[in-house]
């Protein structure tokens, strides 16, 4: 409708462009997402030229894909891009601002650069709490991020106080069935594994997995999570029976998600080889 009214330079058809991409990008399916971003962007420049906050959203949008995509380099360049745009448009104290840094900050975590990572996740959680106060889902998500740097660095009991903060707004705020409070659980779970407390680790992990079960059913990707991350501790126990049950299932669920290439169905597969001899 949008084509036939106004053709094809015009912003709702750009915004229209936008919202199919996101809709493939939720998906998973990245190389459409990737073409409906970059139509969007090709309009959206058009129109308005570099400086304008839709552009940059284009930017921000596309550089997600790359960096869905393991593209880490690219994902920076556009992430990049879209934080000036939004700079000058806003300043600093924005919402969309907050959002570049924690993305940029996601990416330098993945990097392994972990110092970056802090410096932007920061920089993220200083404007979502001078904006929205403690209890909000995004202060809650960065909490749960600087979480994972301090995870990645061996500083695990920093690691805990952080997930413990985001576990306790992501529950204030929505209760204890909320895709949020799963993942709270399942990292305060690998916490305590790492720290060899395989109890409290296994009690962390089954809380994930109830919640996970009953938001998103069986087949779905953090259900495997769950399910080898108690393998793994039924391993660890010398439980094998139970361990082979827990893998396998995992095992089936990400085969049935992304394919039997995708790389913890083969690192779960020798896994189960292994207990198998």
């Amino acid at each position: 409708i949008r084509l036939g009214l106004f053709g094809e330079k015009h912003s709702d058809v750009a915004q229209s462009y936008n919202n199919i991409g996101f809709v493939y990008d939720s998906q998973g399916n990245l190389d459409e997402a990737f073409g409906y971003y970059n139509e969007a962007l090709k309009i959206r420049l058009g129109l308005f030229g570099e400086k304008h906050s839709d552009v940059a959203q284009s930017y921000n949008n596309i550089g997600h894909v790359y960096s869905s995509k393991g593209n880490l380099n690219k994902a920076l360049e556009y992430y990049n891009k879209a934080l000036e745009i939004w700079l000058g448009l806003f300043g600093e104290n924005y919402p969309y601002i907050a959002l570049s840094y924690n993305n940029i900050g996601y990416i330098y975590d993945s990097q392994c650069n972990y110092n970056k990572a802090l410096e932007h996740y920061n920089k993220a959680l200083e404007i979502w709490r001078g904006l929205y106060g403690e209890m909000h889902p995004d202060v809650a998500t960065i909490l749960n991020n600087i979480g994972g740097v301090f995870d990645s660095q061996g500083n695990l009991e920093e690691a805990l106080e952080y997930y413990n903060k985001a576990l306790e707004i992501f529950i204030g705020l929505f209760g204890e069935n909320h895709p949020g409070v799963t993942t709270c659980y399942h990292n305060i779970g690998l916490v305590y594994d790492s720290q060899g407390n395989l109890d409290k680790a296994l009690e962390y992990h089954n809380k994930a997995l109830k919640i996970r079960l009953s938001l998103f059913g069986e087949n779905h990707p953090d259900v495997a999570s769950s399910y080898g991350s108690i393998g793994v501790i039924y391993v660890c126990q010398g439980k094998e029976e139970e361990a082979l049950r827990y893998l396998n299932k995992a095992k089936d669920i990400y085969i049935e998600v992304y394919g039997e290439e995708y790389p913890d169905v083969i690192e779960i597969k020798e896994l189960i080889e292994e207990l198998t001899k």
